[in-house]
């Protein structure tokens, strides 16, 4: 019925009232949901790779935001294409499909568990929900007729869903009977609350006809009772049509999307925000007896998708069909074809009206129809994607490359356009653009010898511009440097947090002849920055305390591999130890007592109790150098309460507080070099409990900074008397020329022959370009020599490359530079 009314869309009135008459006593269709699904039942081979199945991991918060709710199907059939969606384009995916009959029994739920799918989609903040289907009008009416079978299948929704972890249910009950109009209503209420009783965000949906040919729909009800309607915006022409025409018509004739926009909200009273506009990803084709528009049909219609529609068009040349505001083209073989179908241009079209009668969203089926092709995404973001600056750039690390040249590395600000560096001077508002750049890392070149370069990056697209990121540091140098600043002090409230405290540090390490490179704590956490690529590592904390954490477990983690490797650390902050010992878990404590080496008395054993001065314990690193720390009228925060910390395990008092009774309320710093958890290679440790940008004056703090690095950087003693106690380690001992212009020579030493070794080069994203076992030999130097070529004999482009070293559990990593 529907199918012969709207044949006929573009003929005279006197056959559409013919036609018309005719289709009232035929049954309604099968839509593209029924005919695919039933097609693939039967010829789709399941994959012989098996999911992962079991619950997934949780919803996590959206780092990008829509406009407008996207719905898409993903029929089972469309397999791991999943990989290839752009998550951030979308709300909810619907997997398709669970088959239920009329006793409310699941017969075959097609794959699900999807929990790969789950697991990507969660982590991008989108969620996942299972839809049902029923296309048969008889087991409709036996189940919706029947509590009990309306039960039965309520509970074997709820237990798929939770114990998939998913997020809800999509219904799809087609061929839907008069009979059980308020039944259906009945059951979304009833299931949307025993969902929700089990999952407090859980949605249901339903796929909706595009034509309520029956009179079958309560959709004002539904609308109520659900979170939202997805219309299916298609098949107005359709496989079994008898003339060419659009699937989906914007305009044109009786029956129209814009047409059924409108009957939707007259129907729900206007409740534009549970209503979702579905749009075709496919077409169809027919053989036809001209090339005229509106030919009649020699045969059933095939249905194409949007791939394979979009290329087809490409080569038998597009066609516009301004009526229906919809493409199409015609070629001959074995007579003369159409297909008509939805490309971006439509559906854009499609989006402007959903926002214009400002609906709850869109969706589309199916997702992957379009595999391969950009432009139906680049559409989704080009309406629906919201309209915002970038984000702040976040995981940033800047390091030296040589000659003059500086990696700015970070990740984040996805939307971003372009990206801005300043050089920023201490105790200075002067500031100095070192340019305008499209993609990260960033590599500033010509920068001036042996000169600190203190930097900050905001994000840029047409919506407007980032907050600048905090500001990090670097030396230009042609040599490497030892000595790595991190900034973990992200707190905000209750301090004066500048988020450029890395000049105090830099600064003094500067004025001693080191050199450093510098990244902010998260591109430690995600391994950006690897700490055993520096001798020495200055963790600056500052105020850091329980609301944020002075460290998590993960870096908590990374600091342990370090010292136990005999890696070096100077950590300063204020709040250190009332966070991990006095506010802290069982192993918080246990790696503040067996790694920091301290033991936490009191809470402001300074500040508060009046003093804001230190000297050190005579005979020690810090013996007579006397200091103040700021009391936040010296240009960085009011250090008012800074931990009370005694040594542990064997460290020494290096540093007390003036006027302070040190054995009831502690003191201000402890050192330690030694084995870590019993490691046999002596790491070492200076830990004050005050951040050391806060002293003063600069002469003062210059000179602390040079007594800890000269401590730190001492010989590395093995623990006991034997040299072979040492354990054998990994060692990249040379890069040359780097930069590079083609290829590179890496010298390298594995000291222990036991186990192959492997030497691996990748780009900055981790891509593998070369991997080459390294056998044990006898010379303690080797070298390999990479020709800057990719293993299909192209060059490398320019940009920061790097070499890793790995054997067993060890693995030691370099960057270098190619430019060409």
């Amino acid at each position: 019925m529907k199918i012969f009314f709207l044949g006929v869309m573009f003929k005279t009135f006197t056959i559409i009232i013919s036609i018309l008459s005719m289709g009232v006593a035929q049954d309604i269709p099968k839509s593209i949901h029924q005919i695919e699904l039933e097609y693939n039942n039967t010829y789709y081979l399941e994959p012989a790779f098996k999911p992962s199945t079991g619950p997934a991991k949780p919803l996590q918060q959206r780092s990008k935001t829509l406009t407008k709710t996207v719905f898409g199907y993903h029929p089972y059939w469309q397999g791991t294409k999943w990989q290839n969606y752009k998550f951030d384009l979308l709300s909810t995916i619907a997997y398709f499909s669970a088959e239920a009959n009329g006793s409310g029994e699941l017969t075959d739920l097609h794959g699900w568990p999807a929990t790969d799918l789950i697991n990507k989609a969660h982590e991008n903040g989108v969620e996942v929900v299972l839809t049902v289907t029923i296309f048969n009008k008889t087991d409709l009416e036996t189940l919706l007729s029947s509590e009990s079978n309306r039960t039965t299948l309520i509970n074997n929704l709820v237990n798929q869903v939770k114990s998939a972890n998913g997020d809800g249910v999509n219904i799809d009950f087609e061929v839907f009977p008069a009979s059980q109009k308020s039944n259906l209503v009945t059951f979304v209420k009833d299931l949307r609350t025993s969902l929700r009783n089990e999952i407090s965000h859980a949605q249901v949906t339903l796929a909706t006809p595009a034509v309520d040919w029956s009179s079958a729909w309560d959709f004002n009800a539904l609308a109520r009772e659900s979170d939202g309607l997805f219309i299916m915006g298609y098949d107005y022409y359709w496989k079994g049509s008898t003339t060419t025409g659009p699937v989906a018509p914007l305009k044109g004739g009786t029956y129209n999307i814009t047409n059924t926009v409108n009957t939707y909200l007259s129907a729900t009273g206007n409740n534009a925000e549970k209503i979702l506009l579905g749009v075709p990803y496919y077409g169809y084709k027919w053989a036809t007896i001209n090339q005229n528009i509106g030919a009649s049909t020699t045969s059933s219609g095939e249905a194409v998708i949007y791939v394979t529609a979009e290329s087809e068009a490409q080569s038998y040349g597009k066609l516009w069909h301004s009526e229906s505001e919809t493409p199409w083209y015609r070629y001959q073989s074995n007579g003369w074809n159409q297909t008509w179908y939805d490309d971006s241009l439509s559906l854009s079209h499609k989006y402007d009206l959903a926002i214009s009668k400002n609906l709850g969203g869109v969706g589309m089926w199916a997702l992957g129809y379009d595999s391969g092709y950009n432009q139906l995404w680049d559409a989704l973001k080009t309406k629906l994607a919201e309209k915002t600056a970038p984000s702040t750039p976040i995981d940033i690390s800047i390091t030296n490359m040589g000659m003059g040249i500086v990696a700015i590395d970070f990740s984040g600000s996805q939307s971003a356009t372009s990206f801005q560096v300043q050089r920023v001077f201490l105790n200075s508002t002067q500031m100095e653009d070192l340019g305008t750049f499209t993609t990260a890392p960033i590599l500033l070149q010509g920068l001036n010898a042996n000169e600190p370069y203190y930097i900050k990056v905001r994000a840029i697209n047409n919506y407007g511009d980032s907050d600048y990121s905090e500001v990090l540091g670097v030396v230009s140098s042609a040599n490497s440097p030892k000595v790595l600043i991190v900034n973990g002090f992200d707190r905000v409230t209750g301090t004066n947090n500048t988020f450029d405290f890395i000049h105090q540090h830099g600064n003094a390490i500067y004025q001693n002849s080191y050199l450093f490179d510098s990244a902010n704590n998260e591109a430690i956490i995600t391994g950006k920055i690897n700490l055993t690529d520096y001798s020495i590592v200055d963790w600056i904390l500052g105020e850091e305390g329980s609301a944020t954490s002075a460290f998590s477990d993960k870096e908590q983690g990374i600091l342990k591999s370090f010292l136990k490797g005999g890696g070096r650390l100077f950590v300063s902050g204020s709040e250190i130890g009332y966070d991990l010992s006095e506010k802290g878990s069982v192993s918080d404590q246990l790696f503040y007592e067996n790694f920091l080496k301290a033991e936490y008395l009191t809470d402001a054993a300074g500040g508060k109790q009046g003093t804001y001065g230190a000297t050190g314990v005579s005979g020690t690193l810090m013996g007579n150098i006397t200091f103040s720390f700021d009391n936040g009228s010296h240009g960085t925060y009011d250090v008012d309460w800074p931990d009370g910390i005694k040594p542990a395990s064997n460290a020494e008092s290096i540093l007390k507080f003036d006027n302070v009774d040190y054995v009831a309320n502690g003191g201000a710093g402890i050192a330690f070099l030694g084995a870590f958890d019993g490691s046999p290679i002596s790491g070492g440790i200076v830990h004050l409990s005050v951040g050391f940008e806060t002293i003063y004056p600069e002469e003062k703090r210059n000179n602390a900074m040079a007594r800890i690095l000269d401590y730190l950087d001492g010989p590395i003693a093995a623990v006991g008397n034997e040299e072979t106690t040492i354990p054998k380690k990994l060692n990249i001992s040379s890069l040359y020329p780097n930069p590079s212009n083609r290829s590179i020579s890496i010298e390298f030493q594995v000291f222990d022959h036991s186990t192959t070794a492997f030497l691996t080069i990748t780009n900055i994203m981790g891509r593998e370009i070369v991997k080459q076992s390294i056998q044990p030999l006898a010379a303690k130097t080797q070298k390999f020599n990479w020709n800057g070529l990719f293993a299909n004999g192209l060059e490398a482009p320019s940009g920061i490359y790097i070499a890793k070293l790995s054997q067993g559990d060890q693995l030691v990593t370099k960057k270098f530079t190619l430019l060409k």
